[in-house]
């Protein structure tokens, strides 16, 4: 084989070594699912989801890897202790928010917020997995301050509710990234469709400042917002 040919042969094992690489990229996706838990194993490993309505339908398989966080069987919940240092458990029928990562058809949980009963209650729980650098802290739970305003523009009144003289508040759940953007709009309490709707919508282009964690640096966060329609204010 002469030098140019090794040469060759050497610039097309690059080639599909990195070709290889982008593919395995490619398989691992980091998603997020809000729902109600099912079932579990009985060792806490595998976990059967129920998304929520504003998500995929069909239920989802979810794995956990063991790791520092102790996880243990009492009845058929499944207990843990937050980062918080609150005991929480997964049981047939409890709310949660989770992130994990598809590779291959295997879903593994990274993080676990535990979702209260009443949706006005403003203590959640976080856990699941060591913290890792896209941990969500809950605001109201772990010790990071209420996020700041950059732009929270009001949703618009629906004209069926202007016209029906509907007015109240309602509640919602959102994820707010390092860099102070919305993700994850939930809805725990609505009030009438359209201003459900123009909610939803807003909210999801709201920004606040980065909000920092016990380290200092910007993290991910859980917050309560809650929304106020008053018959009289401007359209």
């Amino acid at each position: 084989m002469t030098s140019r040919q090794a040469a060759s042969v050497i610039a097309a094992l690059a080639v599909l070594l990195s070709g290889a690489a982008a593919q395995t990229a490619q398989t691992a996706q980091t998603s997020t699912v809000m729902g109600t838990v099912k079932s579990a194993d009985e060792a806490c490993l595998s976990f059967v989801v129920s998304p929520s309505a504003e998500n995929t339908s069909g239920d989802i398989t979810l794995i956990r890897v063991p790791d520092a966080v102790q996880w243990t069987r009492e009845g058929t919940s499944c207990a843990f202790t937050s980062i918080g240092g609150k005991r929480l458990s997964l049981a047939p029928g409890t709310r949660a928010f989770i992130r994990y990562v598809a590779t291959d058809g295997r879903n593994t949980i990274r993080w676990v917020v535990v979702r209260p009963e009443n949706p006005m209650h403003r203590c959640i729980g976080q856990g699941g997995v060591t913290p890792a650098p896209d941990t969500l802290f809950a605001i109201d739970c772990d010790g990071i301050p209420p996020p700041e305003c950059v732009f929270c523009p009001n949703p618009p009144y629906s004209s069926k509710a202007r016209k029906s003289g509907v007015a109240g508040q309602l509640m919602f759940r959102v994820t707010i990234l390092p860099d102070g953007s919305v993700t994850d709009v939930e809805m725990t309490r609505g009030l009438e469709k359209g201003l459900d709707e123009n909610s939803l919508k807003t909210l999801r282009t709201w920004r606040f400042k980065p909000i920092p964690g016990p380290g200092g640096k910007p993290v991910y966060a859980s917050s309560p917002i809650s929304v106020t329609f008053r018959q009289g204010a401007p359209p």
